[in-house]
C-alpha cells in the first residue's frame, strides 16, 4: 500500500511537471471537448507570425480567387463596433457633457455591441472555423491558427478597455472630467485595436475561409448566428451593420446581395423603432 501510494505521488508530481495538471488539481484531460480541441491545435501552432503570414499568403496566391466569402456579417459588426466606439470617443470629448448620453453609449458599444462580437466569436465563429480548415488542409489550418491566436489577443485587450469603459461609466456623474477622458482614450484605442483585427481578417482569414469551406457550409453558419443572437438583437444588429456600411459602395453591393430585400426595406423602421430607442441619439 506504500508503495502504491508512493508511485501515485510520484505520478501526480510527474504530471505537474508536464503541465497536465492545473493550479486546482485536475487534469487538463478531464476537460471539456473544446478546451481538449484547442490543446491539440496548442501542439500544432509550432509557426511564428511572420512564417504563417507567408504560408497562408503562398496558399492564396496559388488557389482559385473566384471563391465568395458568405459571413459578411461577422465582418460588418466588427466595423460597426469600431465605427460606435470612433463615435463614442467624439461624444466623449464634446462640451459640455451629457453624462447620461454618455454612459447609454457606453453601455450599447461595450454592453450590447462588443458583447455580441466576441461572444459570437469566442462561442461559434473560430472554433468553427479551426474545426472546418484543420479538417479541409491541416497545413493551412496550422496557419490560420497562429491567425486565430493573434486575435484573440487583440480581442482579449478590447475586452479590457471595454471593462475600464464600463467602470469610468459609473464614474461619470460624480467625476465627470477624469472619467469621460477615460472614456475617451480607451474608445479610441477600442476602435483602433478593432481595426487591426479587421485588416487581418480581411488579409488573411477571409480568402482563406472562402477558398476552403463551401458557401452552402458559410450559409448554414450564418443561420446559426442569427438563431444564437435572437430576432430582436439581429435585427438591432442589422441596423449598426447598415449604418457602418453605407458610404461604402463595395461594401453596400455585398449588402444588397446578402440581406433579402425585405430585412433592407424595414431597416429605417427598425432603426427609429428599435434601435435608437436602446442606443440612443448620439
Amino acid at each position: 500500500m506504500k508503495c502504491t501510494t508512493q508511485l501515485g505521488r510520484l505520478w501526480l508530481c510527474f504530471q505537474v511537471l508536464m503541465g497536465l495538471v492545473t493550479s486546482r488539481g485536475f487534469s487538463l484531460f478531464a476537460r471539456n471537448t473544446a478546451a481538449s480541441s484547442k490543446t491539440e491545435w496548442n501542439s500544432h501552432s509550432c509557426l511564428s507570425r511572420a512564417e504563417a503570414y507567408e504560408q497562408l499568403e503562398t496558399f492564396l496566391q496559388e488557389t482559385d480567387a473566384s471563391a465568395t466569402f458568405q459571413i459578411q456579417g461577422w465582418r460588418w459588426h466588427t466595423m460597426s463596433l469600431a465605427r460606435q466606439a470612433e463615435r463614442l470617443q467624439q461624444l466623449a470629448l464634446r462640451r459640455p457633457h451629457d453624462t447620461a448620453l454618455i454612459q447609454r453609449a457606453v453601455n450599447h458599444v461595450v454592453g450590447f455591441n462588443m458583447k455580441a462580437l466576441h461572444q459570437i466569436e469566442t462561442d461559434l465563429f473560430f472554433p468553427w472555423v479551426r474545426k472546418q480548415i484543420s479538417a479541409k488542409n491541416p497545413v493551412v489550418g496550422s496557419a490560420i491558427h497562429v491567425i486565430l491566436e493573434e486575435l484573440e489577443e487583440l480581442r482579449q485587450s478590447v475586452q479590457i478597455l471595454g471593462s475600464q469603459m464600463n467602470q469610468d461609466a459609473t464614474l461619470v456623474a460624480s467625476s465627470s472630467d477624469p472619467a469621460v477622458l477615460s472614456i475617451a482614450e480607451c474608445s479610441a484605442q477600442v476602435a483602433q485595436q478593432t481595426r487591426s483585427m479587421l485588416h487581418l481578417e480581411n488579409t488573411y482569414l477571409v480568402p482563406t475561409i472562402a477558398r476552403l469551406i463551401p458557401e452552402t457550409d458559410q450559409k448554414s453558419f450564418n443561420n446559426q448566428v442569427i438563431r444564437n443572437l435572437g430576432i430582436w438583437d439581429s435585427r438591432l444588429h442589422l441596423v449598426g451593420m447598415y449604418e457602418a456600411i453605407s458610404g461604402d459602395p463595395v461594401e453596400m453591393k455585398l449588402f444588397e446581395q446578402i440581406i433579402p430585400s425585405l430585412a433592407r426595406k424595414m431597416i429605417p423602421r427598425w432603426k427609429r423603432l428599435l434601435y435608437e430607442p436602446v442606443a440612443g441619439d448620439w
